[in-house]
């Protein structure tokens, strides 16, 4: 099945990484399997029985009326625009979507387990860079992501802020993680256990704390940011990356009625400022442990042309976890810090004791070469101007301030 893959889609792995792991089962696998199995019958070769037929062929059908909903869902929800039914961005989709699995993992929510640890970012922030040094602790098993990319495979699931079919329902959250078959097993090996989402847009999100904390209230929460200013511009770069990458994939410029993105990140700005910004954001707040989040909602209240200012109010996204998590529970990260000492001790301190590492440990790892991952490659030609750069450090300077009481250090903002 899978040199079958790789034969419809030669161009999208090395031979060697298509017999990998990295090559999960999914639609396309399935799809294969199904018309192979129905070749199998017609033909009489062997013997199979009906009642195996009708369920593989079911199966089959199922995932794929799924994945055309989450093409069309995810286009709306997560890039604000209407995809054509059956075009480019359809075919595309079909290699980076996950509809098996996603469809497995909810038929057997009830015995899996819920996450230790949760980076909420902010976006831009190292969340990428400091998975992959969560993934060093002993007993890591890394989350369930929908999207087959490199940036989010095995590191955030985006469940909380609605790529789902907008499913947020804090039961269902447990679909991203491993099952308690798994947790058993390393138990009885003696071995430990810990999972974690690092989903960046948890820490602006108005409802994930308070839906966080229902799904495990005992979890340890890590706030990654940075200096405001340079936080907004790496975003409004990652968005133009992100808007050409969905371009080449073959999705049209049929926006949403009140989603189109802003020409420049002036203008961002002052639409991220508005009234009706901070009204919706205020709404949104509201929807904490509903079982769906509408889409004005998603995947931020009025769309990411609406959340600049939100993302470099850390002090405000803060405050709200702490309303729902002690402060022992929650610790924050400079994006200048990942990697070091001090910031591993950090991460060590709210992970499981039976996953915690020794002081020795943790310089060995902060003597290694840095991790830096998912960096932004574009250059904005409309990025910020200096005027605009000066309007912003003043708007943020109040706020670093609280930000500054809060975790109780100078940050030099």
């Amino acid at each position: 099945l899978q040199f079958l893959y790789f034969i419809v889609r030669p161009n999208s792995k090395t031979m060697v990484d298509v017999f990998s792991s990295d090559a999960d089962f999914d639609l396309p696998h399935l799809s294969v399997f199904c018309v192979v199995w129905l070749a199998l019958v017609w033909s009489d070769v062997v013997a199979i029985p009906n009642w195996l037929t009708y369920l593989i062929v079911s199966w089959t059908v199922v995932c794929w009326f799924l994945f055309i909903v989450l093409v069309h869902y995810t286009a709306i929800s997560v890039r604000h625009r209407h995809a054509p039914w059956l075009s480019k961005y359809t075919w595309n989709l079909l290699f980076l979507l996950r509809p098996v699995q996603t469809l497995f993992r909810f038929l057997t929510v009830p015995f899996r387990v819920t996450p230790d640890i949760a980076i909420i970012g902010e976006v831009r922030c190292g969340t990428t860079s400091t998975a992959k040094y969560i993934n060093k602790f002993p007993g890591c098993h890394t989350p369930f992501c929908l999207w087959r990319v490199p940036f989010a495979d095995n590191k955030e699931s985006f469940y909380l802020v609605g790529h789902y079919l907008s499913l947020i329902h804090p039961y269902f959250y447990r679909m991203v993680f491993p099952t308690i078959f798994t947790k058993m097993y390393c138990r009885l090996r003696g071995k430990p256990f810990f999972t974690y989402d690092a989903c960046a847009q948890y820490a602006t999100a108005p409802w994930a704390a308070r839906t966080l904390r229902h799904v495990n209230g005992k979890m340890g929460i890590l706030h990654c940011i940075r200096e405001p200013v340079s936080q907004n511009v790496s975003w409004w770069n990652f968005e133009l990356e992100t808007v050409k990458a969905f371009e080449h994939l073959g999705l049209p410029d049929d926006f949403v009625a009140g989603r189109q993105p802003s020409n420049t990140m002036g203008e961002a700005w002052k639409v991220s400022g508005s009234d009706m910004c901070e009204e919706a954001y205020n709404r949104a707040e509201k929807l904490a442990c509903h079982s769906f989040l509408p889409l004005w909602a998603g995947t931020w209240p009025l769309g990411q042309a609406h959340a600049l200012q939100r993302m470099g109010i850390y002090s405000r996204n803060a405050q709200r976890y702490l309303k729902y998590f002690p402060r022992e529970q929650v610790v924050f990260q400079d994006i200048k810090e990942v990697g070091s000492a001090a910031a591993l001790q950090r991460i060590n301190s709210i992970m499981p004791k039976e996953c915690q590492v020794s002081l020795e440990t943790i310089d060995s790892w902060a003597s290694e070469s840095r991790v830096h991952d998912n960096k932004s490659t574009v250059k904005s030609d409309t990025a910020a101007s200096p005027e605009l750069m000066l309007e912003m450090k003043e708007f943020y300077k109040e706020f670093n301030k609280e930000l500054e009481k809060i975790i109780g250090r100078e940050l030099n903002y």
